[in-house]
């Protein structure tokens, strides 16, 4: 669908006239219907900046308004191809039809599976009160064409949630020398029960620089009390204190089984391999009942003591 269909159609289902959504774009009264009705019956093409706006006016993404050039078979087989090459697409075939996933070793899997997911819940939850459950329910077509609007809000609201919860008793003061320090920071809030995911980054990693997140659900953040709640403001507090010693953080969220998920990456190679190695190994353990066994214990210890090593930037 090109550009010009795509403002009308959202248009239509916004339930605006040309005139309203070019004064709400920034076009004088005067001119508003007229460059909208061009725009629309593709005698002009809005530039990036006023396509933005007028995104910004029809309150959907802009991605939601570029024309992404499918017109035939042809062009859908060029795009799964570009899938395939830089997305980790597969095609397999299954008794007599073919079915289309992504390769979880591929570096944009995680990212690819969470946007899956929230499309699949969306339409789940949409449609699933509509007597005819195809592609013209309202709700839904705005859900993709505010894509991702709706989950960023939802994203935004639950970390505010968190950080208002845990932001005040971060300690200033907070200090962390060694990486087995940081190991055993992980360990504690293992053992508070934190059910952590650790994510290599390879797309994100430079030279030099191997990249890991830890990944938080907000459910738990926001239910944890007691010593569980201290444990993740010692977190915060030792990611405060890295961060002030110029070790590069970035943090992340994003969307899962509807789980607001809050990441933070590391982006210092030792850092990070302790966290891909010896932080992923005690999560296994813990969930196995075997992180108290001897055996796993001398192991662990042989670990603390490699990364006995000062933490430089």
């Amino acid at each position: 669908m090109s550009v010009g269909h795509k403002i009308r159609a959202i248009r239509d289902l916004r339930g605006m006239t040309q005139k309203e959504l070019g004064i709400k774009a920034g076009f004088s009264a005067a001119t508003a219907d007229v460059r909208i009705r061009q725009y629309e019956s593709h005698k002009m093409i809005p530039k990036e900046d006023k396509l933005k706006e007028i995104a910004a006016a029809l309150d959907v993404d802009v991605s939601a308004l570029k024309d992404h050039d499918i017109y035939s078979d042809l062009d859908l087989m060029q795009i799964l191809f570009e899938l395939e090459e830089n997305h980790g697409l597969v095609i397999e075939k299954e008794s007599d039809r073919y079915v289309l996933s992504f390769d979880e070793s591929h570096p944009l899997f995680r990212y690819t599976n969470y946007k899956l997911d929230s499309w699949y819940r969306a339409k789940s939850q949409l449609l699933s009160h509509s007597e005819d459950s195809g592609y013209d329910d309202k709700e839904y077509l705005l859900w993709k064409y505010r894509f991702p609007l709706d989950t960023m809000e939802i994203e935004k609201m639950n970390a505010a949630k968190v950080q208002e919860k845990y932001k005040p008793f971060v300690n200033s003061s907070f200090s962390i020398k060694k990486v087995n320090e940081f190991i055993l920071m992980f360990e504690k809030l293992i053992r508070n029960g934190f059910d952590i995911q650790i994510a290599s980054a390879p797309e994100r990693s430079g030279i030099g620089t191997f990249v890991c997140c830890a990944i938080f659900k907000h459910s738990e953040l926001l239910e944890a009390t007691g010593e569980s709640a201290n444990a993740y403001t010692e977190y915060l507090s030792m990611v405060s204190y890295l961060e002030k010693s110029g070790i590069e953080i970035e943090r992340e969220t994003n969307s899962f089984d509807g789980e607001t998920l809050l990441g933070i990456y590391f982006y210092n190679s030792v850092l990070s391999t302790a966290l891909n190695h010896t932080v992923r190994e005690i999560i296994a353990a813990y969930k196995a009942g075997t992180l108290d066994d001897k055996i796993l214990q001398m192991q662990y210890k042989d670990s603390l003591q490699t990364f006995n090593v000062p933490i430089e930037k």
